[in-house]
C-alpha cells in the first residue's frame, strides 16, 4: 500500500505544480509508467492500478481543458466589420482624399484614378482582390 500512496502523492503534486503542456505530457507519461511498473511487479493490486490510471487521466484531462480555455480566451473576438465593409471604407477614404486633392489642383476627377487605387489596395490586401474585380466592373 505504500507504493499506492506514493503514486497518489505523485499525481497530487503533478496536479498542483505542472502547468506547461510539454510538462503535462512528460510527467503524465512518467507517472503512468510508474503505475504500470508497480502493477507489473505486484507492488499494487490491478484494481488499484486501474483507479490510479483513471485518476491520472482525469487530472490530465482537467489540465488540457484549462489550457484550451486559456487559448480560447486569448483569441481575438471577430470584429463587426466584414471584409467588404473594410474594403469599401478603404476605397471611400482614398476617394475622398483624391477628390479633395484633385479639386484643389483642378485636375481630372477622382474616377480616373480608381484603377490605380484599387491596384494599390489589392497589393496591400491580397485577400480582397476578388472583391475588387467584382466592384470595379466597367471601370476599364
Amino acid at each position: 500500500m505504500d507504493k499506492a500512496c506514493e503514486l497518489i502523492n505523485q499525481i497530487q503534486d503533478f496536479d498542483k505544480n505542472i502547468h506547461q503542456l510539454t510538462e503535462v505530457y512528460e510527467q503524465s507519461q512518467f507517472i503512468m509508467d510508474e503505475i504500470v511498473l508497480a502493477a507489473t511487479y505486484s507492488e499494487i493490486d490491478l484494481r488499484v492500478c486501474q483507479n490510479l490510471k483513471d485518476y491520472l487521466n482525469g487530472v490530465v484531462q482537467n489540465k488540457l481543458n484549462h489550457c484550451q480555455q486559456l487559448i480560447t480566451k486569448k483569441q481575438k473576438q471577430p470584429q463587426d466589420n466584414s471584409v467588404v465593409q473594410t474594403f469599401e471604407h478603404k476605397i471611400a477614404k482614398v476617394l475622398v482624399n483624391t477628390a479633395e486633392s484633385t479639386a484643389k489642383q483642378a485636375i481630372q476627377p477622382p474616377i480616373y484614378n480608381m484603377r490605380e487605387t484599387i491596384d494599390q489596395i489589392c497589393i496591400m490586401y491580397p485577400d480582397i482582390e476578388v472583391i475588387a474585380t467584382q466592384t470595379c466592373v466597367g471601370l476599364d
